[in-house]
């Protein structure tokens, strides 16, 4: 055993013997590296779950030097090591435990197990650490959450688990390479693959579940004719048929519809209208037959005529687009698909659209996009077929730390969960659904799909007769108003123009409307300074889309107001367009805010507590349309609603967030109409079946508790006087019987608790049950009271006598107690009115006292006021009905109504233990408080008694 050699001893048995000395005059740190490293390389131990027996000389090996060597066979993956010195008289046996750093002692007696426990079973407080880059689906950030997932991520956080850790992943966009992976010393393994791995660096081999399949994609192609498909529907004669009568229309609309109207009006007014019939009706009968035969043949192009096998492609004649023919074994066993095949020329552009390419199979859906935009024109992957039988097949191997002894337990967990189906679990989790926030195809939708393009066709068809309709109509019905004055000399300018642009505005209802309006000035009878003021008191009667125009013999002048409505400025009336004579000035409002009214209205409106602004539902929903119109809102802020008049004569108030149920019969604004309504629904009170007598008495029957009277009556006696007698009369009696009776009350005391406890929980399980109504239907079915005022504004009410008859109108002298009744309350405010309500009814109840039926029972659509001369108001009401279409209002409700968000409160002392159900467990805990508390003082009655001298 002590000679110096390098050769594995030929033992039958899985131990390596191997004895090495340190010089005397060499320091002994560096002595135990070099003899450690060749020790372990030769017989290639680094990393190797193996078994080593260390034999120290214990003349030469001392013992900080002994920490070192374990320190050493740790650093290059020995864990399972015990290190033996040889003593006079028994061996000393030492270990080295990883997690705690430290030597521990063992013995001869020393069981296996203990001395090579499994340290790699546990691996608490040593987590993995791995190196990873962006490589979707196996590693990539995900954009929301900005965490390191996908299958290699879930698949080494299963591993780790089981072993009772963790994995901390080292992100880079690109690979690192091996060197800097050597180089950083925390780093375990990496989930990089190669397909050769260079053996000269110190990395030993992981092989992952995954190899690199690679597979044909096919373009899809479907059974299409164009020609038969749009024109075909229809036969020649059809056709010609449909062009006479567009010709004969066309002829009429622009030449015998004059003529008629002019020379022959009578028979005008009999021929126009069934003409103008007759039209609708053939347009109608051919698009609709034409719709029907386009159908039919738009059928054939769900057809598909792709290869979807790999003989399929054989015999197909689609070429291949490859970038390295000779790399394929599959393509020289096939010359007929290799004679097809087209080698990728980097300096050339090619169009993949019609072309066969190779791709991994497992990120086909990841990879498609980039592979046709590097080739020269980017596709989508629904533009191609996935032929899965794989033409090529290599083994990948991943770098794994070749002195971590981690390599082997955590390649046997790889195999035995791939043997499991683990891996191909995550494989089709992360590319067959849409788990995460790595989308595939951020744009997919089935219309994209080539076999829809006849859909397009059509709709291009439609749209195209729809635009020259519209076209045509424009040319024959402009939507311009025109209006000639002068002012009178009688009149001062202000008067004049006023009362003109009141005749106007009044006469071709204008006001506040969003209409294009050209007004013809005579340019000899009306002065520059009345232009002025004509431009700016249409603008005040909500007239903002207007052009002036001033003509004369030789030429034409327009002007308008700028964007600002400030500026009177000049228009080219040879060279402008139609957008630069009316540009679209509500689309950007900036530097004109909004100006609202409103008052203290949760959740609608409100001012919040902790901050000092104005939130709620509506200022949410003014801001993102005052956002849509690139400006801000500005609110005039009161405690409780103003008047109407107040609002109107504050001319800088654009509109209020007041809603009226009704129009008052002098409202000087427009109506703008938010989505919500004035929805009332009923509130009961919430009840449970709970009988407290039966769930705290009946547990035990009658004779039961008798019995148990008996028995307290019987251990009061013996505990009183009998004990007292046995002690003094009979002394050896007592000693016999005194014992058992203290243990037969234990029990006793013991089993019928335990019993009442059983069975009080069965009764206490009734209050639990509501039953209280939860619909309408139940709560006319009930008898609970309503309290109400003026039942005759509900027309449910009528429809349903059986609840008037337990109504009770509330009277202002009187104080009621709410508790047991029900109420009418707005749906949406129930949880912010009620306590408010019943307070003022007689006594304040909190909203969980109550259940909301959520069926109203009257609803009233609610009016805001909007100036009148304001032109805002019918862009504003349109941005207020996409939005609620687009689900934003009933967000914003959610938000404001079930959340907790904002610093309203609605019960600040909320708690689930205040429902009413809950009782039961109040008295149930009374009644074991006051129990304790007799026991208590019983006992110490009785041992002041005992102890009294």
């Amino acid at each position: 055993l002590y000679r110096n050699h390098t050769h594995s001893i030929p033992f039958n048995v899985p131990l390596v013997l191997y004895v090495f000395h340190s010089s005397h005059r060499q320091w002994i740190f560096y002595s135990t590296d070099s003899s450690t490293l060749t020790f372990l390389k030769p017989f290639n131990l680094l990393g190797k779950p193996i078994k080593i027996i260390a034999v120290l000389d214990r003349y030469e090996v001392k013992p900080r030097d002994q920490e070192k060597l374990a320190k050493m066979f740790i650093n290059c993956g020995i864990v399972d090591a015990i290190y033996v010195t040889i003593m006079h008289d028994n061996l000393r046996i030492v270990r080295q435990d990883t997690k705690q750093g430290k030597i521990v002692p063992l013995s001869m007696a020393s069981s296996t197990k203990q001395l090579f426990p499994d340290q790699l079973s546990n691996l608490s407080g040593n987590p993995y650490r791995v190196a990873c880059f962006h490589n979707p689906p196996f590693t990539y950030r995900e954009n929301q959450t900005n965490q390191i997932v996908g299958i290699d991520v879930d698949f080494i956080d299963i591993i780790a688990k089981h072993q009772s850790t963790v994995a901390e992943y080292l992100y880079t966009p690109g690979l690192l390479k091996l060197s800097q992976l050597y180089m950083n010393k925390t780093i375990d393994f990496a989930t990089y693959r190669y397909i050769q791995f260079p053996e000269e660096l110190p990395f030993s081999v992981l092989h992952f579940p995954n190899h690199y399949r690679y597979c044909l994609v096919v373009p899809k192609t479907y059974n299409r004719i164009f020609h038969e498909q749009v024109i075909w529907p229809y036969a020649i004669d059809l056709w010609i048929l449909v062009f006479g009568f567009s010709g004969f229309f066309l002829v009429y609309r622009f030449v015998l519809e004059s003529i008629l109207r002019q020379y022959f009006p009578s028979a005008f007014r009999i021929i126009n209208t069934p003409l103008h019939l007759l039209r609708i009706l053939l347009l109608f009968l051919l698009s609709e037959y034409y719709t029907a035969m386009l159908t039919a043949n738009l059928g054939q192009s769900n057809v598909s005529t792709y290869p979807r096998t790999l003989e399929a492609f054989e015999k197909s004649q689609i070429p291949l687009l490859v970038t390295k023919l000779s790399s394929f074994q599959y393509f020289e066993d096939h010359p007929e698909i290799g004679d097809r095949a087209i080698e990728i020329n980097a300096s050339r552009k090619y169009d993949p659209t019609w072309m066969s390419l190779v791709q991994m199979c497992e990120l086909f859906p990841y990879t498609i996009a980039a592979t046709t935009k590097g080739l020269g024109k980017e596709l989508d992957h629904h533009h191609y077929h996935l032929i899965k039988d794989p033409i090529k097949s290599t083994v990948g191997s991943s770098p794994f730390r070749q002195t971590s002894p981690l390599l082997h337990r955590f390649q046997s967990y790889v195999t035995r969960l791939y043997e499991a189906g683990i891996w191909d679990h995550l494989v089709n989790k992360w590319t067959l659904s849409t788990r995460g926030t790595l989308s595939i195809n951020e744009n997919d939708s089935v219309l994209r799909l080539e076999h829809f393009l006849p859909v397009y066709i059509i709709g291009g068809y439609l749209y195209l007769i729809a635009t020259v309709v519209f076209l045509v109509e424009i040319a024959f019905n402009v939507p311009l108003l025109l209006y000639a004055y002068q002012s009178s000399q009688h009149q001062s300018v202000l008067d004049a123009v006023h009362s003109c642009v009141a005749t106007i505005v009044e006469t071709y209802h204008l006001v506040g409307e969003n209409k294009k309006v050209i007004i013809v000035l005579d340019p000899y009878d009306v002065k520059p300074i009345e232009i002025a003021t004509l431009l700016h008191t249409f603008s005040r009667f909500g007239v903002v889309d207007a052009i002036y125009a001033m003509v004369t013999n030789k030429n034409m002048a327009i002007v308008r107001l700028d964007s600002t409505l400030t500026q009177v400025i000049e228009i080219s009336a040879v060279h402008s367009t139609v957008k630069q004579l009316f540009p679209d000035r509500l689309s950007n409002l900036s530097g004109n805010p909004y100006r609202v009214a409103c008052f203290h209205n949760p959740p609608f409106t409100y001012r919040a507590n902790h901050t000092d602004q104005i939130v709620g539902i509506d200022v949410d929903f003014i801001d993102i349309i005052a956002k849509h119109q690139s400006t801000v809102v500005e609110y005039w802020y009161t405690q409780v609603p103003v008047s109407v008049m107040d609002i109107y004569k504050d001319m800088t108030i654009d509109f209020a967030t007041y809603r009226y149920a009704e129009r008052p019969e002098w409202f000087p604004f427009s109506t703008l109409y938010f989505p919500n309504h004035h929805r009332y629904c009923l509130v009961v009170p919430k009840s449970y079946n709970r009988i407290f007598h039966e769930q705290v008495f009946w547990p035990y029957a009658i004779d039961l508790w008798l019995m148990i009277l008996g028995l307290f009556v019987f251990f009061l006696l013996y505990r009183f006087i009998l004990e007292r007698i046995l002690l003094q009369h009979f002394p050896s009696a007592f000693r016999v019987i005194n014992t058992p009776l203290h243990l037969l009350r234990i029990l006793l005391l013991f089993l019928l608790s335990e019993y009442y406890i059983a069975m009080l929980t069965a009764y206490l399980g009734q209050s639990n049950v509501p039953t209280y109504p939860r619909t309408l239907d139940g709560f006319s079915k009930s008898n609970i009271k309503l309290l109400m005022s003026e039942p005759s504004m509900y027309q449910y009410f009528k429809e349903h006598p059986e609840i008037v008859a337990r109504v009770i109108e509330i009277n202002a002298s009187r104080k009621y107690d709410p508790t047991w009744m029900s109420l009418i309350q707005m749906c949406e405010l129930f949880p912010y009115t009620f306590g408010k309500t019943t307070k003022l009814l007689g006594k304040e109840v909190d909203y969980r006292h109550y259940h909301l039926i959520n069926d109203p029972i009257k609803s009233t659509i609610d009016i805001s006021a909007f100036r009148k001369t304001s032109p805002l108001l019918h862009r504003f009401q349109f941005y207020v009905t996409r939005l609620y279409e687009a689900g934003i209002w009933d967000h914003l409700v959610r938000k404001w109504t079930l959340s907790t968000r904002g610093t309203l409160s609605i019960n600040e002392n909320d708690s689930v233990l205040r429902l009413e159900h809950f009782l039961p467990v109040y008295i149930v805990g009374g009644y074991l408080y006051l129990f304790a508390t007799v026991v208590f003082l019983v006992e110490i009655a009785v041992h002041r008694i005992q102890t009294r001298p």
